[in-house]
C-alpha cells in the first residue's frame, strides 16, 4: 500500500538524508551539500507548511520519499508540484501513484486550474511519467541552471484542470493495471 503522510519532526534527519544522496541530488536545482543549519530552515517552514505542502512517501510502511505542493498562487489559480524517492527499485509505478495524487489533491483541494512542474531535460523518467500523466511541454529554458558547474537546460510541464478531469479515467486504469489500489 501506498500513502503520503504529513512530515513529522522525525523526518528531519531521513529527508536532508534523501536531498543530499548523489541519487537524488542529482535532479535537484540545489548543487552543493545541503549544511543542517539550510535544512533545518527549510524544515521549519515545510512542517508548519507555511510554503506549500509535503508529504512522506511510504510503501508498505516504509518511508520512501518525499511529495510536495509549493508555489500556490490562489489569484493565478495555479501551483508547482514535485517528488522525489529513495529506493530506486520501489520507482515504477510508485512515482505515477504519487503524481497522481498530487494532481487529484491540487485541483479537488486547492481548486487551482493549472499545475506545474520543472524539470532538467536529461531526467527523462520523470518527463515520461509527466506525458503519461496528461503533462504537457509549455517551456524549454535553454542554460537554466547551474548543475556540475554547467548550464542545464530545463523543460517546464503543465496540466490544466480540463485536461486532467479527461485524462483521470486512464490514468486510474493504468495504476489499477500495475496493481496500484488508488
Amino acid at each position: 500500500m501506498i500513502r503520503l503522510r504529513k512530515l513529522k519532526s522525525e523526518d528531519k534527519n531521513n529527508i536532508l538524508k534523501w536531498r543530499n544522496s548523489p541519487e537524488i541530488a542529482k535532479f535537484m536545482y540545489t548543487d552543493h551539500n545541503i549544511t543542517e543549519s539550510e535544512h533545518e530552515k527549510w524544515f521549519e517552514k515545510a512542517v508548519v507548511e507555511e510554503n506549500g505542502y509535503y508529504w512522506i512517501v511510504e510503501y508498505k510502511g516504509k518511508e520512501m520519499g518525499l511529495a510536495s505542493i509549493t508555489n500556490i498562487d490562489s489569484l493565478n489559480l495555479r501551483c508547482s508540484t514535485g517528488f522525489y524517492l529513495y529506493k530506486p527499485r520501489a520507482r515504477k509505478g510508485i512515482g505515477t501513484f504519487v503524481k497522481y495524487k498530487l494532481l487529484k489533491w491540487c485541483f479537488s483541494e486547492l481548486k487551482v486550474e493549472k499545475v506545474y512542474s520543472e524539470h532538467f531535460v536529461f531526467n527523462e523518467a520523470i518527463i515520461n511519467l509527466n506525458e503519461r500523466l496528461g503533462l504537457k511541454q509549455e517551456g524549454y529554458f535553454r542554460k537554466h541552471a547551474l548543475k556540475n558547474n554547467e548550464l542545464q537546460d530545463v523543460v517546464y510541464m503543465a496540466i490544466l484542470k480540463n485536461e486532467w478531469e479527461e485524462n483521470i479515467e486512464k490514468v486510474e486504469e493504468y495504476l489499477e493495471n500495475k496493481g496500484i489500489q488508488i
